[in-house]
């Protein structure tokens, strides 16, 4: 799971909904990506790191952080 981006997520106030309309995806689908059922495809990292998250790091957002 990439804990990164639902920090990011919460730190900034972005809920699910957000990334789905983003994505142009459904809210589960967003939802399974952000928990780390699915994996985001480049293009959607890429993507919502520009859109959304433009001031992080993309390792931090796509990686593991610890507990």
């Amino acid at each position: 799971m990439a804990k990164g981006i639902k920090s990011a997520m919460e730190a900034k106030r972005i809920g699910i909904d957000v990334i789905a309309a983003v994505l142009g995806i459904h809210r589960n689908s967003a939802s399974n990506k952000v928990n780390g059922v699915t994996q985001f495809t480049v293009e959607e990292a890429f993507k919502l790191k520009a859109e959304l998250f433009p001031e992080y790091d993309s390792d931090y957002l796509y990686t593991d952080l610890p507990n």
